[in-house]
């Protein structure tokens, strides 16, 4: 295989102009690691939890209804906001066109 330089050379100055993208290649994937970490998570879980089962499903089950309770509200915010402004959009759209008549 032969060097040649002024190839090399070119390739580094686009390199260095950033018009060739230089990616390390990843020689693992982080899927050991995140195995090995859940494990530990659900191991201190189990050795640390402060209720028994029924007590923590049921507060988990009162936390997830109102989660739900606080997305339904914050969606019907969302909403009401929205036919606001859309409002407002055609109020400003028909004083728009109106001024537009009489102009």
């Amino acid at each position: 295989m032969r060097f040649d330089s002024e190839k090399t050379l070119g390739l580094l100055r686009a390199i260095l102009r950033g018009d060739v993208e230089v990616r390390p290649k990843r020689s693992y994937s982080g899927l050991p690691a995140f195995l090995a970490g859940l494990g530990t998570g659900i191991a201190v879980g189990i050795l640390f939890a402060p209720d028994s089962g029924e007590e923590t499903r049921s507060r988990l089950a009162d936390r997830a209804r109102q989660g739900v309770e606080f997305a339904k509200e914050k969606g019907q915010e969302l909403g009401k906001r929205a036919q606001e402004s859309v409002g407002r959009v055609r109020e400003e759209a028909d004083m728009g066109s109106g001024s537009a008549k009489t102009a």
